[in-house]
């Protein structure tokens, strides 16, 4: 998730409004950068793109534990544990599938708007050694589709 929040932020800082229009159009010469905003989503993307990769699973794979407890710990105060668990595992695959379609789109945007460390970023971001958005997405659908083995 902090990739979603890292390109979020900088898109944030784009000075005019992105529609599903433009993006639809692929009309991106619309969009611009002041050359502050520029540098500082510059200096985050390059900053995220050399974080040693093994740091970055580690990050992701602890997130993934702590909020495996929480749901362990909410599911087992309902009637129906398993249906509980695998509920809250088919939401967290949504929310990490979007999370992954709209870090890869923003990147996307980013280089069309020549932030050259965007290239960077995507390029580390789909480094197959790196836990992206998607491979969290279909770790949750495994735990999704175990719950009813597991849980009575």
């Amino acid at each position: 998730m902090p990739d979603l929040l890292l390109v979020l932020v900088g898109l944030a800082m784009v000075s005019r409004p992105i529609t599903l229009e433009s993006l639809a159009s692929g009309c991106v010469d619309m969009l611009t950068l002041s050359k502050a905003d520029a540098q500082r989503v510059a200096a985050n993307l390059k900053r995220w793109s050399e974080r040693p990769i093994a740091a970055s699973n580690l990050q992701a794979v602890g997130i993934s534990l702590v909020t495996v407890a929480m749901m362990i710990l909410a599911a087992s105060r309902t009637p129906d544990p398993g249906s509980a668990m695998g509920g809250m595992a088919i939401v967290l695959v949504v929310i990490q599938s979007i999370a992954h379609v709209v870090t890869t789109g923003m990147l996307q945007v980013l280089i069309a708007l020549r932030v050259s460390e965007a290239e960077m970023a995507l390029a580390s971001y789909r480094d197959p050694r790196r836990l992206s958005g998607l491979d969290m997405a279909m770790m949750w659908m495994v735990v999704a589709l175990a719950t009813p083995f597991v849980v009575e």
